[in-house]
């Protein structure tokens, strides 16, 4: 039994040379099948650069099975490298590998995608005609093309790819992110007086306690360790880097404002995207204030203590000693699985191989990076689950999230390898859908109205924290990139802008948290800002689209809707947003779509949850509770 509460014997791993066939990165087998494939790349230029308008068939198929086979290597690398990240000779080897493959990019591969940018329509028009393959990757053909009016020449361009691995921001964001798993952080029990030495994971876990206390003290020891671990120092560096390679890049490649890049990955348009914020930023923020000014009074109802500070933003409320309540690992996994086959016999079915073929590593251990992802993976070796389970609610929540992923990818693979990939705003659908199932069966299985508004006010929470929340890091992102184009942006600075995000999407202090003391420094530990700038805004909109979905799902009880959310799943990236959610009859370009999905989909959760705290108040105070 661990510190934790749960038997962490029995947590799986990921077995490297079972799911990959290498052991690790020192097996002459992967370094092998590297440079087999390092030969072939180098094979792919010499045999097709300059000639596409005469074999373009030939040379997509080519391009593709060798992008699927290094995404097989790459994949094990990151598995690897992710479960190991104080491992100093792995470092050291994740960046040679890293390095090589940019050279492989530069030279080789690179250039592919630029000669295919500037094809003309009318050679392109009769490939498709003409060849099947060519015309099954016309969605993609098209998405890259895109791509034209902003790339560089070939040479610039493989200059940058050559150069980001080794003098690049990737360096800088990668050891950034080595020191958030290094960090440790000295927490001293304030009700057993008793000190820890613990892993950001660990520590961020006690912000769930069910005593405001051991928050308080978790909250304080998280922010000051941020600072004392210099993480905050290199943090700024490293966002400074991220942002300034952005400004220079979107400049030289005339996109036109600062999402218009990540915009074009995620086959969305400006308008779809700004019609969201605008949405979370009125609707959304409304919403936000009205549900935290529930969560104060329901916290004060139960403790008698006014005040409501940061550390209490994901406080449980504790009817049943929620934070008390552990699940062991093969509960979770019943939860989980009977959630997904009321739903699905695919979901289920999927589910079931996830577990019986070892792809969840699941123990939250020293040098594994925090938080949780899902390799997505393709047919030849599969997706992967990452996790760091300690047992609470919402670990099981995150259970379904990540497999939710991973069923995503899982179903994708009847795509050609180009178009297998879904766009990042699609990307976190089935994620989160997975989420609401396991909720709705945890909710209905409540055998009490107090324990209804519970699991009530743990989800809405949860759709705060994906919703309002991410939005809320965008903002920051927002004024972080528009001041680095003015030039170096500080410590200082970085504090003022999260302060300024916070008080706009959570009011000032005083409105509803009483104290903002002891968060200051939280910006720096956001890792999303650094690897994929303005990812965050995708968690917001694919959990508002579920929403839609998902209240579409129970109002209607439409016995095709499981058939149309699969066929839409599967169709990877050869659809943009707008097509995909057209079968359920929404109109993603609408920005209605976005408020009503607030209407929709969170205010009766909302209305419900306020209902119930009404009549718990009132018999409360009456005695009858």
């Amino acid at each position: 039994m661990s510190a934790h509460g749960i038997d962490e014997t029995v947590l799986p791993i990921w077995d490297m040379n079972n799911l990959y066939g290498y052991k690790d990165l020192e097996d002459s087998k992967y370094l092998q099948d590297f440079e087999v494939l390092n030969k072939r790349a180098g094979e792919f230029r010499n045999k097709y650069y300059g000639k596409l308008d005469e074999v373009l068939d030939e040379a997509l198929k080519e391009y593709s099975d060798i992008n699927e086979a290094f995404s097989s290597i790459d994949q094990f690398v990151k598995a690897f490298q992710r479960t190991r990240e104080d491992d100093a000779k792995v470092k050291k080897t994740n960046s040679w590998y890293w390095a090589k493959r940019g050279e492989v990019e530069g030279q080789a591969m690179e250039w592919f995608n630029l000669q295919l940018m500037r094809l003309s329509d009318e050679c392109v028009g009769k490939w498709v005609e003409k060849s099947e393959y060519v015309r099954l990757l016309e969605p993609w053909l098209k998405n890259v093309r895109l791509l034209a009016p902003h790339s560089l020449s070939e040479e610039v361009e493989k200059a940058l790819t050559l150069r980001e691995n080794w003098s690049g921001v990737t360096p800088v964001v990668e050891y950034f992110s080595s020191m958030l798993v290094e960090a440790e952080y000295t927490f001293v029990h304030p009700l057993k007086n008793e000190t820890e030495t613990l892993n950001e994971s660990r520590l961020l876990s006690y912000l769930h306690d069910k005593d405001w206390r051991v928050r308080e003290v978790a909250m304080k020891t998280f922010n000051a360790g941020l600072a004392s671990n210099k993480i905050t120092n290199f943090s700024c560096l490293s966002l400074n880097q991220v942002a300034g390679k952005e400004a220079v890049e979107n400049k030289e490649r005339k996109f036109s404002s600062i999402r218009a890049s990540r915009n074009m990955a995620n086959q969305l348009t400006d308008d779809i995207v700004k019609a969201l914020l605008t949405a979370v930023r009125t609707k959304g923020v409304e919403t936000n204030k009205r549900f935290y000014k529930l969560k104060r009074q329901v916290l004060k109802l139960q403790t008698g203590r006014d005040e409501f500070t940061w550390s209490d933003r994901n406080a449980p409320l504790n009817f049943k000693a929620m934070s008390e309540k552990k699940h062991e690992w093969d509960e979770c996994i019943k939860i989980v699985k009977e959630s997904f086959y009321a739903f699905s016999e695919t979901f289920g079915t999927l589910f079931d191989r996830l577990v019986a073929e070892g792809r969840i590593d699941a123990p939250a251990t020293d040098g594994k990076r925090g938080g949780a992802f899902c390799f997505l993976g393709n047919p030849q070796v599969g997706p992967g689950v990452f996790v760091n389970y300690l047992g609470e609610d919402n670990d099981v929540a995150t259970v379904a999230h990540e497999c939710g992923h991973a069923v995503h990818g899982i179903l994708t693979y009847k795509q050609p390898y180009l178009m297998q990939h879904p766009a990042l705003a699609i990307a976190e659908v089935a994620s989160i859908f997975g989420e609401m199932l396991v909720f709705k069966k945890l909710l209905d299985a409540q055998p009490n109205d107090a324990l209804k508004l519970e699991h009530l006010m743990v989800k809405i929470n949860d759709i705060m924290n994906s919703v309002v929340r991410q939005i809320s890091f965008d903002r920051f992102e927002e004024l972080v990139h528009n001041a680095r184009q003015e030039g170096f942006v500080d410590v200082t600075k970085m504090e003022q802008f999260w302060m300024q995000t916070t008080r706009e999407f959570y009011g000032e202090e005083g409105e509803i948290f009483t104290s903002y003391a002891d968060m200051q420094n939280l910006w720096s530990y956001v890792p999303h800002f650094h690897e994929v700038p303005f990812y965050v805004y995708s968690y917001a909109f694919a959990d508002l689209t579920v929403g839609s979905l998902y209240s579409l799902y129970e109002r209607k009880k439409d016995p095709k809707f499981q058939e149309l959310l699969i066929e839409l799943l599967s169709n990877g990236s050869s659809k943009p947003f707008t097509e995909l959610i057209a079968p359920f009859g929404l109109n993603g370009a609408s920005p209605e779509f976005w408020t009503a999905a607030f209407t929709d989909y969170l205010q009766p959760m909302l209305e419900q949850a306020e209902k119930l705290a009404s009549a718990l108040q009132a018999s409360t105070t009456t005695g009858t509770a």
